[in-house]
């Protein structure tokens, strides 16, 4: 069974714009890490011109719940590994290349490639 890690992915548009939200990212039974976004989806539409994408562990809960509600402003840092940031406040953080993208009509799936990790 897969474990799923709850956590924030930031992402970045063509044009350069972050996007973060709350994610249930998945730990398959092999050690892959999967991101399994539902259609339609900013991180998909980032992932399609920009395939990579950080993942945060907040130290405030409240960067969730205001995620879900549309506050997406919270203060990031640059990655060390790839273009993009990640939540400043965090316990840690793991950057990711996507490796392998199974396409589906509600859920792709992108296989991350861990390029960097980090504990703060």
């Amino acid at each position: 069974m897969p474990l799923i890690l709850e956590t924030i992915v930031t992402t970045r548009s063509a044009e350069g714009r972050l996007h973060l939200v709350p994610f249930g990212l998945i730990r398959e039974d092999d050690g892959a890490t999967v991101l399994a976004p539902f259609r339609p989806s900013p991180t998909i539409q980032n992932l399609a011109v920009n395939p990579v994408f950080a993942v945060s562990s907040p130290r405030d809960v409240r960067v969730i719940a205001g995620a879900v509600t549309g506050r997406r402003d919270w203060p990031v840092l640059p990655c060390a590994r790839i273009d993009g940031a990640r939540l400043a406040d965090s316990f840690g953080h793991a950057e990711f290349e996507v490796e392998a993208v199974e396409d589906d009509a509600t859920r792709p799936r992108y296989r991350g490639r861990l390029v960097h990790e980090a504990a703060h």
